[in-house]
């Protein structure tokens, strides 16, 4: 009888074979450099442009967090036809980061500090948009060409380095769903798989519309573990749907 002596086939790996830190590292620091380039003659502005009255309802939110004691669950504005501005608003979490980093370096920081974090979260996104392509190819000149494509993209632009979420929130949806492809490609566990649902879930809290990227992972998760059940036990499932749940009711509740 035969027997066959040749080494068992190698588990695919999670990368792309020639993924290299070198030119993820490279990239980072290219977005990084775009981004202060464009960004940084404007951090001192105030709201101005496009929808400037709802920006500074964004930069209100911020200032009240630092003057009201950093009360997260009663976010005011400004505007006093509310009872003592409290006001509902989508997840705020910039504004709260914004009022935290002011109470370290001041208030007359949380302005530009707000504007930093916005546009830290987007260079983020447009990152792992790069790094979403770079795993799957090795090819860091086509990677780059959609991360640099958005970075470069008028409304993400003005976008990217103002109060409003829509960046933020869209920004956190790609590390999301680069978080999910990621653990999808493990070969063991649902951790990385379940960060980024929850990933997905807080861009959702930020930004609402968001939520269709949370959907449409929650569908491709649902197929993807289907289609390769033998590898996720009972325990996996269950942990996805208790993820999912958890989800649902942090976006509704």
């Amino acid at each position: 009888m035969h027997v066959d002596s040749s080494p068992a086939p190698a588990s695919r790996p999670l990368h792309h074979p020639s993924v290299a830190r070198g030119p993820r590292l490279a990239v980072a620091v290219l977005l990084t450099g775009v981004a202060l380039l464009l960004y940084l003659p404007y951090l001192e502005w105030l709201p101005r442009g496009i929808h400037e009255w709802a920006q500074a309802d964004r930069l209100a939110l911020a200032l009240s967090f630092y003057d009201f004691g950093l009360d997260f669950w009663h976010p005011r504005t400004f505007n006093l036809q509310s009872v003592d501005g409290i006001t509902g608003v989508e997840f705020p979490l910039f504004s709260y980061l914004a009022a935290l980093v002011g109470t370290v370096l001041g208030r007359e920081t949380i302005s530009p500090a707000f504007r930093l974090l916005t546009l830290a979260t987007a260079v983020t996104g447009c990152y792992c948009l790069f790094r979403l392509v770079y795993d799957a190819t090795g090819r860091a000149a086509l990677a780059l060409v959609p991360a640099a494509f958005l970075l470069s993209s008028p409304a993400f632009v003005y976008y990217s380095g103002n109060y409003l979420p829509d960046a933020a929130g869209a920004a956190l949806a790609l590390v999301g769903v680069y978080r999910v492809v990621r653990g999808a490609r493990a070969e063991a566990g649902i951790g990385g798989i379940v960060g980024g649902l929850l990933i997905l879930t807080l861009a959702t809290l930020v930004k609402l519309s968001a939520g269709l990227y949370l959907g449409g992972a929650v569908v491709g998760v649902g197929l993807h573990v289907w289609q390769h059940r033998p590898r996720y036990s009972a325990r996996h499932w269950l942990g996805l749907a208790a993820t999912v749940a958890a989800s649902g009711a942090a976006v509704l509740g």
